[in-house]
């Protein structure tokens, strides 16, 4: 949303927490940033739109920062594993991430900003007054725009370099329906077949059935948590088994191995091994086998297509190690 043809815009930005743990930086303030050009980015590590975006921030970092913009990351968890440093600095370290980030373990930045979703931007002025607000993927040439209008209000800037919005990144600001984000934990999952799901029982469950799109299926013994369900017990063939149906161009999940020692995962989509063409960038093949080698706890990306479709993913395991947190579905272009 932008707020910038607005005349009563009086809305200061939250003070950083500084206490807080700061990944690339010492703490800061609004304070000492006054004179800057301010983006705010609300994000978790684990969210698969977060991970999206991060090509404009990248962008908007290298082309801006010269000129008067800061970026800071808060990082608010969704899940446990998410409030681990190490976890957080790793991820940063791998996808190249060197602005400020600050780890809102305890959500008190995200009340602070009221804020509802992963991904969300705020652009603050250089006198810390909120301008420009976006929730969620998409609005980058909006965001864009407003970085560079509110750099151009500062004194010290004389020339901007070029917008970083261009026809090559504009194509995929097209966004379809796609399915919602589906958990897997007993605290808010939905597993469609079992008709007792409590934390601690064992869940033993045969054949599935017709399927329903957005609810996952559990074939086999599976052990349930309140942020996910493990799989129950190591087997010697691929009985066990999880399956859902969604609608996207995307889809990937979050999952974690126990004892973080590698567990490979059988991947089918439509009953085949997933098509080159069509794989996420943590597919990888056995034989004539589509699979993923799952270690750390992250989201694992499985289809990437150009095509919008209806799908049923199935995921086989024969360890007794695999957690499965969330099934993530994408429609943007």
């Amino acid at each position: 949303m932008s707020l910038l043809t607005r005349n009563n815009i009086t809305a200061p930005a939250p003070e950083f927490v500084s206490e807080a743990y700061w990944i690339n930086s010492a703490p800061l303030g609004l304070e000492q940033l006054k004179g800057r050009v301010v983006m705010v980015n609300f994000w978790s590590y684990s969210c698969m739109n977060c991970i999206r975006e991060l090509q404009f921030l990248k962008e908007w970092w290298d082309r801006y920062k010269d000129a008067g913009l800061m970026i800071i990351d808060i990082h608010t968890p969704e899940f446990e594993f998410e409030k681990d440093p190490e976890n957080v600095e790793s991820f940063c370290r791998k996808y190249g991430i060197t602005w400020p980030v600050i780890l809102d373990n305890d959500n008190k930045m995200w009340n602070a900003y009221r804020n509802r979703v992963w991904p969300s931007r705020y652009v603050i002025d250089g006198q810390g007054i909120i301008r420009e607000h976006h929730f969620g993927r998409g609005g980058y040439a909006d965001t864009e725009a407003a970085i560079r209008h509110l750099l151009k209000e500062l004194p010290s800037v004389a020339e901007l370099p070029p917008i970083v919005f261009d026809g090559k990144l504009r194509k995929r600001r097209i966004c379809f329906p796609s399915s919602p984000k589906v958990h897997c934990g007993c605290s808010h999952g939905r597993i469609a077949n079992a008709l007792e799901y409590k934390p601690g029982k064992p869940i033993n469950l045969g054949t599935c059935g017709i399927l329903k799109e957005n609810h996952v299926y559990l074939r086999g013994t599976w052990n349930c948590d309140g942020e996910y369900v493990q799989h129950g017990r190591s087997t010697e063939a691929l009985e066990d088994s999880l399956s859902i149906i969604f609608y996207g161009i995307e889809a990937g999940a979050v999952l974690e191995s126990a004892d973080k020692t590698e567990t490979r995962v059988y991947i089918t989509l439509n009953g085949n091994p997933v098509n080159k063409d069509q794989a996420g960038e943590d597919i990888r093949y056995n034989g004539g086998s589509s699979c993923i080698m799952v270690r750390e706890p992250r989201f694992y990306s499985i289809m990437r297509s150009e095509e919008f479709g209806t799908h049923t993913l199935r995921m086989a395991v024969d360890s007794d190690k695999l957690r499965v947190y969330a099934f993530m579905f994408g429609g943007c272009l």
